[in-house]
């Protein structure tokens, strides 16, 4: 069943506290998803999910979970994809450990949320 107005007021005023995931993007995304589709928002979230299951499957050093799910929710999908490529192209083939490519990932996420203003933080 759809709201008969958009947004829902139940979403009219995202939280400004978050709980395990971030509410930040709540309406920029009910906005896209408006804009591009269902399906096209869709594909955008699994691909997302996707690259989040890849980083927490093979460069989580057993704290950065939180970490991982925060950001993948709050970049877009091209910058995802570009972090996806530097860690194939680069990252993967460093003679490091799993600390060590983990770090230079987080950085990599770290850089690429501070050129778009995007605080990796839940807010409490």
């Amino acid at each position: 069943m759809q709201c008969s107005s958009y947004p829902c007021k139940r979403y009219s005023k995202p939280s400004k506290v978050d709980s395990f995931i971030t509410y930040k993007n709540v309406i920029s995304d009910f906005n896209k998803l408006n804009n591009i589709g269902i399906e096209r928002f869709q594909d955008e979230l699994n691909r997302k999910v996707q690259i989040l299951e890849f980083l927490i499957k093979n460069y989580n050093d057993g704290k950065k979970k939180n970490f991982y799910c925060i950001s993948v929710n709050l970049l877009n999908l091209p910058d995802l994809e570009e972090i996806m490529e530097r860690i194939n192209k680069d990252i993967r083939k460093l003679d490091l450990d799993i600390i060590g490519k983990t770090g230079l990932i987080i950085g990599l996420i770290e850089s690429i949320a501070k050129k778009n203003n995007i605080e990796l933080k839940l807010r409490k």
